[in-house]
């Protein structure tokens, strides 16, 4: 399960410290970080294993993001590659559960760099940033923990 994006920003040298504070704030973990990619990981295998897939919130679940900086006629361009890190075993009856987390944390690194864009909107994420708990698209606010969205 993967989510693939690719956007314009006019920043290309602003994007990677944008997206990297948008990891940590988010509690990804980066692998590694240089000025043209960025690897992350969010969740955690054995946490998600020992819990219950389908008991866990989506920032549980064990996905990876890779962000690529390349430049590019105009300024430049930011990679978006989110995935399911669910290493050996099945994800049966979860698929749509990692699919909301891998579109999640894609949609997180988007609107990291959605102030330096070309103007094309980011995609919304459909959960809370601090708790995951799934949005409503016409909320302000968390309803489980209260926070902004």
């Amino acid at each position: 399960m993967d989510a693939r994006l690719a956007l314009k920003v006019t920043d290309l040298a602003q994007a990677p410290k944008l997206v990297a504070a948008a990891l940590a704030a988010d509690g990804c973990k980066i692998q590694s970080q240089t000025a043209t990619q960025i690897t992350a990981k969010r969740g955690s295998q054995l946490k998600m294993r020992t819990l219950g897939g389908a008991f866990v919130n989506l920032k549980v679940l064990p996905v990876q993001v890779q962000v690529d900086f390349t430049a590019t006629s105009g300024a430049g361009e930011v990679r978006i590659w989110a995935r399911d890190d669910l290493g050996f075993g099945v994800m049966l009856g979860m698929e749509a559960k990692y699919a909301d987390a891998v579109n999640d944390l894609a949609a997180i690194v988007a609107n990291a760099v959605n102030p330096i864009g070309d103007s094309t909107p980011a995609p919304k994420s459909d959960f809370c940033t601090m708790c995951g708990a799934k949005a409503q698209p016409d909320m302000s606010f968390c309803g489980k923990c209260g926070a902004a969205l």
